[in-house]
């Protein structure tokens, strides 16, 4: 495929259309589809790489993603590749209550 340098009339057209989609998709409330998410990714890491397909984790909210950062701060040395491990880690922090 080649390079473009310039948008044809069309293309221009449809770049609101498109901000629109992919700006309701970033801030969408509903579930995602696992399967249809793992396909995705599974597809892609075929097409680019012959690495394997790493973990894949879901989380119910913003919050609880970001207490895998936390995690990681509080168990620096923690091996959080050991799934069953950061499963655990995950149910132990999943039950802090936040007070803001």
């Amino acid at each position: 495929m080649s390079k473009i340098f310039e948008l044809t009339g069309q293309q221009k057209a449809v770049i609101a259309d498109y901000q629109m989609k992919w700006y309701s998709m970033a801030i969408s409330t509903q579930p995602v589809d696992k399967a249809k998410a793992f396909s995705a990714i599974e597809a892609v890491y075929k097409k680019i790489s012959n690495a394997e397909i790493p973990d894949i984790y879901y989380f119910e909210s913003p919050l609880s993603m970001a207490n895998l950062s936390f995690i990681s701060h509080i168990y620096p040395v923690a091996n959080l590749s050991n799934q069953r491990k950061l499963n655990n880690i995950i149910r132990a922090i999943s039950c802090l209550h936040y007070h803001f």
